[in-house]
């Protein structure tokens, strides 16, 4: 058995004590795995009940993590449609700020286009500003020599009144004379009456009064609009016997020939843009 050669016995009685040790050997060796097989037996039985208790627990914690796995996949998906939503907004937000930087690049170029103007409008406004105050001083030298030579020439003519009034009142005297002598002639001899009217007509004639003038002023007056000559102030008998009646100069006419100085502003320059930003 067991591949060992069966030894040739020389009696039956050699042969059943062999088989009699074999057999006991084989009975001894079947207990032997009797044993082991309910030792094997007994912990085969408490290693499957602990695999179960392990199953059972490896069940439960898979169903735990599917549980887990099915939440943590919805949390995804909704993770995932909320950073498509976000990524959207944030496109939009990025192509509205792309288009609001274009226009405040354009609003900033159009602004330093309309300084750049501006200075150079302020710059004209400087040179038109000093060519206006020299023009002012030009002109206040020009007005204070007109109201020197108006205040002169009213001057001038309270004097032509004063003379006026003394001619009005030569004339009356004269009238007076005339009236009187015309009396006298209608009672005096004709010789006499004669003689009274030449010596009259000679010395108290009004055709013949001389006044004396004061002396004259050189003072160059400007032309009239009108008649366009001037007159001089102390001319006040023409031809040595007639009072002239010409009207004198005005402090209207004096300004009329000192015209005022107009200066030329410079209008500011119009731009689009300019109108845009305002």
């Amino acid at each position: 058995m067991n591949g060992e050669a069966v030894p040739s016995f020389s009696s039956p009685e050699q042969e059943a004590e062999y088989w009699r040790k074999k057999a006991t050997e084989y009975k001894q060796s079947l207990e032997e795995t009797r044993e082991e097989l309910e030792e094997f037996q007994s912990g085969s039985r408490e290693l499957e009940a602990e695999l179960e208790a392990q199953l059972e627990q490896t069940e439960r914690r898979c169903s735990e993590y599917q549980a887990q796995l099915n939440r943590v996949a919805v949390e995804n998906d909704s993770l995932k449609e909320r950073l498509e939503r976000l990524q959207n907004e944030f496109n939009g937000q990025v192509n509205t700020l792309q288009s609001e930087l274009v226009d405040l690049k354009s609003i900033q170029e159009d602004l330093t286009r309309y300084i750049r103007e501006l200075e150079q409008s302020n710059d004209d406004l400087e040179r038109a500003k000093r060519a206006t105050v020299t023009s002012l001083e030009d002109f206040e030298a020009r007005l204070n020599l007109a109201i020197e030579r108006n205040a002169f020439l009213e001057s001038e003519l309270d004097e032509k009144e004063d003379l006026k009034v003394t001619v009005q009142r030569l004339k009356d005297e004269a009238r007076d004379l005339r009236q009187e002598l015309s009396i006298k002639d209608c009672s005096e001899p004709d010789n006499d009456k004669a003689l009274m009217n030449h010596h009259n007509h000679q010395s108290t004639s009004p055709q013949k009064l001389h006044i004396k003038t004061p002396p004259k002023l050189d003072v160059a007056l400007p032309a009239s609009p009108a008649g366009g000559a001037g007159m001089d102030s102390n001319k006040l008998v023409s031809n040595g016997t007639q009072l002239t009646d010409t009207v004198p100069a005005t402090p209207v006419v004096i300004c009329e020939a000192f015209p005022v100085f107009s200066v030329p502003f410079l209008p500011l320059p119009q731009s689009p843009s300019i109108v845009q930003c305002i």
